[in-house]
């Protein structure tokens, strides 16, 4: 039984926390006794069991953080007070993190952020992780999906990808930036700060 089954949601802020910081996490932390803090509290047996079989520190970092967001409230409480003893960094890191909002009413600054950055998402965006967390969501729908999946090339699939994100309601741009800076932390930031002012397209490369 899932220990956290019965509880509210966890909050979006932190979920939001969560992913915005997904890279520095990765790199600083190494999740060991995290699991053994969690277990019971948060992590079912069967998730502790999966977490432990990957021997590979990095990839069994980010597994715990998919699951944390499909945790409750509580979960990310948790995870923070394991992080207290060896990882204050991390703490401080999380804490410092702005809850940014991007309200309806800002869709279409939105949109223009994209439409500026577009030759520079296409080009070196890689769609497919972003492409699941975007239908984990609710952003995408299953023809969007299974669009997506027509494309051979990441180019094809990051320029389709692209076009369809106007059309996905106001939730879209926040969802999209915050899964883009899951992989590509510098592509968000690059895309977040777009001048729109300007129809000026960047192309610099963060390959």
């Amino acid at each position: 039984m899932d220990p956290q089954r019965t509880q509210i949601p966890m909050l979006q802020r932190d979920k939001d926390k969560l992913k915005y910081n997904h890279s520095y996490i990765v790199e600083q932390l190494d999740i060991e006794h995290i699991i053994l803090y969690l277990s019971g509290m948060v992590l079912t047996q069967f998730e502790v069991d999966k977490l432990y079989s990957i021997r590979d520190r990095k990839e069994r970092t980010k597994r715990l953080l998919n699951i944390l967001p499909t945790k409750s409230a509580l979960a990310y409480q948790h995870f923070r007070r394991s992080l207290q003893e060896r990882y204050p960094h991390i703490i401080k890191k999380l804490d410092s993190t702005p809850y940014v909002q991007h309200p309806a009413d800002d869709t279409n600054t939105n949109n223009k952020k994209i439409l500026v950055r577009r030759e520079s998402l296409v080009l070196n965006l890689k769609p497919d992780d972003v492409i699941v967390d975007l239908s984990r969501e609710g952003i995408l729908n299953d023809s969007d999906q299974l669009k997506l999946r027509g494309y051979r090339t990441d180019e094809d699939k990051s320029r389709a990808l692209v076009d369809i994100l106007p059309h996905r309601g106001p939730n879209a741009f926040k969802s999209f930036t915050l899964a883009v800076r899951t992989g590509q932390p510098k592509l968000a930031d690059l895309l977040e700060t777009a001048d729109i002012s300007t129809d000026e397209m960047q192309n610099s490369s963060f390959l």
